[in-house]
């Protein structure tokens, strides 16, 4: 089954791994007497507003990012709804649109190009496994039959050499 996401900041795993250390340390600290406070901002009541007038529902994900459910991706939503999953993702790390189906890639193209600088930065090669052949699409995987081998911690997806915000 497929996950997909729509990704707007880069959170690793070592990162994630120590957020949740610290939640986890200063929740369960004896020595602590300060009250626990999230690492990772609570959602903002006017965003989740705003989505649910167009019948999108936002949910937290505990400690961090949230899960997004009734938003079509084959059709851009309202300016002000693609604004409030801007600022939901900003604040949680990242968004998972559930309940999208099988989007075949120039779907997903298209979704990513929601957020962001709206435009797809593609600077990598093509793996013969992807789909249509779709230069925007990097296949990486650990079986050379399947997708590209030892991308590792070089790779990166946030258009850092362009002068406006990343999308895809």
């Amino acid at each position: 089954s497929r996950m997909h996401a729509i990704r707007y900041s880069v959170l690793t795993l070592s990162s994630f791994r120590y957020m949740s250390a610290m939640a986890m340390s200063s929740s369960t600290s004896s020595s602590c007497s300060a009250p626990h406070v999230p690492l990772v901002p609570a959602l903002v009541k006017a965003d989740i507003e705003t989505l649910s007038r167009e019948g999108i529902t936002i949910v937290p994900i505990d400690p961090l990012g949230a899960t997004v459910s009734g938003m079509d991706v084959r059709n851009p939503p309202s300016e002000a709804a693609l604004r409030a999953l801007e600022h939901s993702m900003a604040l949680r790390g990242f968004i998972a649109i559930t309940g999208c189906g099988v989007l075949s890639p120039n779907e997903q193209i298209k979704a990513s190009c929601f957020f962001g600088g709206r435009e797809v930065h593609s600077t990598h090669g093509v793996h013969p496994a992807t789909p249509d052949m779709n230069e925007h699409i990097f296949r990486l995987s650990n079986d050379p039959r399947h997708g590209t081998l030892g991308v590792g911690p070089q790779w990166h997806n946030d258009g850092s050499f362009t002068s406006g915000k990343a999308s895809c």
